[in-house]
């Protein structure tokens, strides 16, 4: 149980974000592994990010600190890949 909740506080590594937030660019990996995110943390994102668009909307408001930055991220990342196509 403490090896669980250890690994839960430490910084994720890549492997870690792409079986939680899905397959990401490698760009996208290193900015969210910048932040020194942790597993609970991403697993906070993925919850923001499978949430139906008006829950979304207000859980993106409550969000701070590193998830909200990574939510950020995401949302930059999405609208860059809209303008593209």
């Amino acid at each position: 149980m403490a090896a669980r909740q250890n690994a839960a506080l430490r910084p994720a590594t890549g492997r870690d974000i792409r079986q939680i937030l899905g397959d990401l660019d490698a760009e996208l990996v290193a900015a969210i592994l910048a932040t020194k995110a942790t597993s609970a943390d991403l697993v906070q994102v993925r919850e923001w990010i499978d949430a139906d668009p008006i829950v979304r909307s207000q859980l993106r408001h409550g969000a701070a600190g590193v998830v909200g930055q990574i939510c950020d991220m995401l949302d930059e990342a999405e609208f860059e890949n809209d303008r593209e196509r």
